[in-house]
């Protein structure tokens, strides 16, 4: 027996728009179970993800880091005994 601790999902959806467009703000509200998303399309620079409740009353982080490579993200996830998310930290750094 295994068992997944976590889902992480790639997306290429889009950060947000304001039609009904999918997009990854829509989808970790519509859809339960996702820890993480990491998208892209929008190449939108965000300084720390955007928490996110879900149907059942999880949380799911969203983030994006830009486009070409101009910042680096990285994002440290911190779990219980339980392997729930209990905090996080995210930094970027500007590549010259």
């Amino acid at each position: 027996y295994q068992r997944c601790n976590m889902v992480i999902c790639l997306s290429h959806l889009g950060y947000h728009y304001n039609d009904s467009r999918i997009d990854d703000r829509k989808l970790a509200s519509r859809v339960d179970g996702i820890d993480l998303i990491i998208g892209g399309h929008t190449h939108t620079f965000m300084n720390e993800p955007e928490v996110i409740a879900s149907p059942g009353g999880g949380k799911t982080l969203v983030t994006q880091a830009g486009h070409s490579g101009i910042v680096l993200g990285r994002l440290e996830m911190f779990f219980n005994d339980s392997g729930k998310i209990t905090d996080s930290i995210s930094s970027s750094l500007a590549v010259k």
